[in-house]
Formats: C-alpha cells, structure tokens, sequence
C-alpha cells in the first residue's frame, strides 16, 4: 500500500529515502498528484515531466497521464522537507494475463531471485 525505505543511492554514494505508494488518485494538480492507498495513506506527490508514466505499455510522462480514480502506484524519492517527487508511476492494470500474473518489479509483488515456497510450504531455490 505505501512504505519508504533508507538507501544508499548507487550513483551518489548519499543516503537518499525511497519511497512508494499503490492506490486510488484523488486529485491530479498540475504537477501534484494526490494517491490515498487503501489503508488510508494520502500522500501528494511531484509528477513532472520527468517522471516516467506506464500505462498498459505505453511509455508517457508528467501528471497530465493521471487520472482521478485510477488506480496507481508510484515510486520515487522524499526529500528531508517531505516532498514526495515521484521518478516511475504505473496507471491502469499492470498485471499480467497468463501463467506470469505477477506485478514483478513492484514493491510487494514477485520476486528478484528469492526463494519460492514449494508445494510443500517450503522454499525453493
């Protein structure tokens, strides 16, 4: 639904706060777009013209690719000041039709080389 992790940014070296958000867009305002997830997070974000925007694989970007009661989920970085800039967002349904249905990529969902749980319960290398 939304979580924020602190990492080091592989290009910087700096510390830099990762953050990210799945819900419903409220409000889109110029380049602020306002998510509340469905455990009641409201988070406004930065959508500018450098954030990347997919949509059932269309590759857009900017606020302007929002909509008001679509389903969303953003990532990016928050700032010390607590502004959220958003750099990805995924609008509409990003899953996969088929034996792959999973929302690899996305916080939360599929995995990057982790043990599966085998039929058993479990875990698979």
């Amino acid at each position: 639904m939304h979580g924020e992790a602190t990492v080091k940014d592989r290009d910087t070296g700096e510390c830099v706060v990762r953050v990210w958000q799945r819900g419903t867009v409220e409000k889109v305002d110029g380049d602020r777009v306002t998510v509340k997830s469905e455990d009641g997070a409201r988070w406004t974000w930065t959508v500018n013209a450098d954030t990347t925007v997919l949509r059932e694989g269309t590759k857009n970007s900017g606020a302007d690719d929002l909509k008001q009661d679509e389903t969303v989920h953003v990532t990016g970085t928050r700032s010390d000041g607590g502004t959220r800039t958003a750099s990805h967002a995924v609008a509409g349904t990003w899953e996969r039709k088929g034996p792959e249905s999973r929302r690899d990529g996305l916080p939360g969902h599929g995995h990057r080389g982790w043990a599966e749980p085998s039929p058993s319960g479990g875990a698979t290398t």
